[in-house]
């Protein structure tokens, strides 16, 4: 196998330089006819050390991961460096003043990436195509935080391996999240009977090298072919409503959330909400509330009225608020829930969980409130 590294930062220009010799396209003029160098490329950009000295984006890394795609026909497989360190301290103390760092000012290092930043680059790339990720660090010592990301990665990736090298759908994914502070990339394969889509959002850093973006985002997605039901988050214990082919999230800055939608949402065109009311559903709308604003929604479809008992308690099993007690008609019924307790007062935060009772069904969920 016959693999070379590109340098990232001529990738993220229109014009590549010399880069151009190494791509199929462009190649005649080094090799004599078209043809690919390599079985696999390499790839380096760093957003989050580079930003400084080299005014680096994380959306460059995007744009210039696409590129590289486009030029290739995505007929190479692409590996990826991700930083895990603050890899420009140990250059300057190492070599000092050279030929390839030609600035060692301190004043342009930047810290290590945080947890949520190496979390959001590594799915970043995934996102968009890389086939296998590189740890750079060189030869500095990851902090515990990043190291636990790493192995959490390789954890989630490998029980995801079948997904991610799976083939493209012609299912489509479109969202409202898709200019510079609000912007969220993602990917979607077909797995078995079910459709995943991985969604980043984008962040960039300030000049202190933390998330220059603070607020979060709701973001709604619109998935071609879907009807009604609900979508299962990945390794966040929750589920969230599909309603006429759309669903709504919240995303942090630097969040990653990985959707499992099941045949049983319409995903052979059909709308299967007459399906759901056949039985009795509970799901929790937004079951990670974040600041003083926000607020979750329980719903149950039941087939049948009757009485309906939803109540709200914390990890020690006090109860906090009743939400509904009484008669509902059959069909879908919502009951939203502020994150305040019988009495009118903000709860703190903590893991709170909904006890939901209909048509002889019990059910126990988690809200987890954030301040």
């Amino acid at each position: 196998m016959v693999a070379t590294n590109f340098a990232g930062k001529p990738w993220t220009q229109e014009t590549m330089g010399s880069t151009l010799n190494y791509l199929y396209p462009y190649n005649t003029r080094k090799f004599g006819r078209k043809k690919f160098v390599a079985d696999v490329y390499g790839f380096d950009y760093y957003p989050i050390d580079w930003a400084r000295l080299y005014n680096a984006r994380v959306t460059l890394l995007a744009d210039a991961l696409k590129r590289m795609h486009e030029q290739t026909y995505n007929l190479v497989p692409v590996m990826s460096f991700v930083e895990t360190a603050n890899i420009r301290d140990d250059v300057y103390a190492q070599y000092g003043k050279n030929r390839y760092y030609s600035d060692p000012d301190p004043m342009y290092n930047t810290p290590t990436p945080t947890p949520q930043q190496l979390n959001m680059l590594i799915w970043l790339n995934v996102v968009h195509g890389v086939k296998g990720i590189n740890w750079f660090h060189f030869f500095a010592d990851h902090t515990e935080d990043n190291y636990r990301v790493m192995a959490q990665f390789l954890k989630d990736i490998t029980e995801l391996t079948p997904v991610v090298l799976g083939p493209e759908t012609d299912i489509t994914v479109t969202s409202n999240s898709n200019i510079p502070g609000n912007r969220v990339d993602t990917m979607v394969r077909r797995y078995k009977e079910e459709i995943y889509i991985f969604a980043v959002r984008l962040t960039e850093i300030d000049d202190s090298g933390m998330s220059a973006e603070h607020n979060d985002v709701i973001t709604t997605f619109n998935v071609s072919g879907a009807g009604s039901g609900a979508v299962e988050v990945f390794n966040e214990n929750r589920s969230i409503s599909v309603s006429g082919g759309g669903f709504k999230d919240v995303f942090a800055p630097n969040d990653v959330h990985i959707y499992r939608i099941s045949a049983g949402a319409g995903l052979d065109g059909s709308d299967t909400q007459g399906e759901s009311l056949e039985r009795t559903g509970f799901t929790v709308l937004n079951n990670l509330m974040k600041g003083p604003s926000a607020e979750s929604v329980v719903r149950i479809v039941s087939s049948e009225a009757g009485s309906i008992n939803v109540k709200i308690f914390d990890s020690k099993g006090k109860e906090i608020i009743t939400l509904w007690d009484g008669y509902k008609e059959a069909g879908e019924n919502n009951f939203p829930w502020d994150g305040t307790d019988a009495n009118g007062k903000k709860v703190g935060s903590g893991v709170y969980m909904v006890h939901m009772k209909a048509g002889g069904y019990t059910e126990v969920k988690k809200i987890v409130v954030v301040k």
